[in-house]
């Protein structure tokens, strides 16, 4: 008898135990209804936060448009420039050999005839040599000179 009475006291006590374990049903409805309004709130937080990166993300690609277009328009007026240069290059350096031509042919043409001359003048020092030994050989006076 006594094991019975300890057993029904057992059972008491976890009888009376239980109805915190339980819920009702206006108590589970209740905490739904707020997980699905949390759930309601970060989903409007997500889409204005998808709202502002949206709106972020286009200037930046605007901003990044712009500055590529400033690239190459910079790249273009660069390789202009290279170009206008290089030309100015190329014709000063087709001046200096035109310019070299027109100078040096008169110093050539002057230059020729000083050769000719020298030419000359060392062709009459040769025969002037052969008169002056041909006169040593007649005259001793020109005998030094042989």
């Amino acid at each position: 008898m006594k094991n019975i009475l300890l057993i029904i006291a057992l059972i008491g006590v976890i009888l009376a135990s239980l109805p915190s374990y339980a819920q009702t049903t206006s108590g589970t409805l209740q905490s739904e209804r707020e997980i699905l309004l949390e759930i309601v709130k970060q989903q409007t937080k997500l889409s204005e936060q998808q709202a502002v990166t949206s709106t972020k993300v286009d200037s930046l690609e605007k901003s990044v448009k712009e500055r590529l277009d400033l690239q190459a328009n910079f790249m273009i007026a660069l390789m202009a420039f290279i170009g206008v240069l290089t030309a100015g290059m190329f014709s000063f350096i087709g001046f200096i050999l035109w310019d070299r031509k027109t100078t040096n042919a008169p110093i050539k043409t002057k230059v020729t005839a000083l050769q000719k001359e020298v030419k000359e003048l060392k062709e009459r020092e040769t025969k002037m040599e052969l008169y002056i030994k041909q006169i040593s050989q007649i005259d001793n006076r020109f005998a030094p000179f042989n």
